[in-house]
């Protein structure tokens, strides 16, 4: 069986075991990357309504929970809906237009402390500023990271990791074999050609002499033989489109 070896990866049946054979499971680069990236995703205003949430209740202030109630949200939705405040708001934010919604995130605490008025809605709402930064300075980056952890877990559930073209666009990583390796030994893609039945890569200089081992018949120039699953046929398109990187012209020739 050979191992492909893939550029800037390493060597592996597929693209998704040369992650994992050459890494390990969790320390291979391609999969820190992906949970770093949507870890600092996590970072965005998009999820702070997820923080938000945590926040208001840990802290365990009465009077923001009257003030919230007050002018009307509910803070176990992501959505505020400002109808009562609508004529108000549209005063400070030019995109809410005649839209009731408002998603809940860094930008609405702003909001939320223009509409405190009194002494304890006010302190209540600093409190809650103060908390949402430090947050976003701290903890937030742990929570985002573990989320993500838990979200690649998730994903990659969906992705068939023994197809190279969807582990490839998972991880945005450029899918290019510089060759194989076949029982030890390295050879060059263009010394190569993979099999239409069974996908395994066959030493194209080898393969008169293989079939020859296992066939009394004569050898025939344009055919393809696979001394894995002894497929025995002619170059046709499906080979071609399998083999792309020999030039079509040099695999049609064959067949002359």
């Amino acid at each position: 069986m050979a191992n492909k070896i893939y550029k800037g990866v390493g060597k592996g049946e597929s693209l998704w075991a040369a992650i994992i054979e050459r890494y390990g499971n969790n320390e291979a680069p391609q999969i820190t990357q992906w949970i770093e990236d949507q870890q600092e995703a996590y970072m965005d205003s998009e999820y702070d309504y997820d923080r938000i949430n945590i926040i208001v209740w840990d802290l365990k202030n009465r009077h923001l929970i009257k003030f919230l109630d007050k002018i009307g949200v509910d803070i176990s939705n992501e959505a505020w809906d400002i109808t009562n405040h609508n004529h108000t708001l549209k005063k400070w934010i030019k995109d809410v237009k005649d839209k009731n919604i408002i998603y809940i995130d860094r930008n609405t605490l702003i909001l939320w402390m223009k509409l405190a008025k009194t002494e304890n809605d006010i302190a209540a709402m600093e409190e809650l500023i103060t908390a949402f930064k430090n947050d976003l300075e701290g903890e937030r980056e742990h929570w985002a990271y573990e989320r993500a952890g838990e979200e690649f877990n998730d994903w990659i559930q969906d992705i068939n990791t023994n197809v190279d073209q969807e582990v490839a666009e998972f991880f945005n990583v450029p899918l290019e074999i510089e060759g194989v390796e076949i029982e030890g030994d390295e050879f060059d893609m263009s010394e190569v050609e993979f099999c239409k039945n069974c996908n395994e890569a066959i030493i194209v200089a080898n393969m008169k002499e293989n079939y020859k081992d296992g066939s009394d018949e004569e050898y025939d120039e344009g055919y393809f033989y696979c001394v894995y699953c002894g497929q025995y046929y002619q170059y046709d398109e499906e080979h071609c489109r399998l083999n792309k990187h020999i030039p079509a012209h040099i695999i049609i020739a064959r067949r002359v």
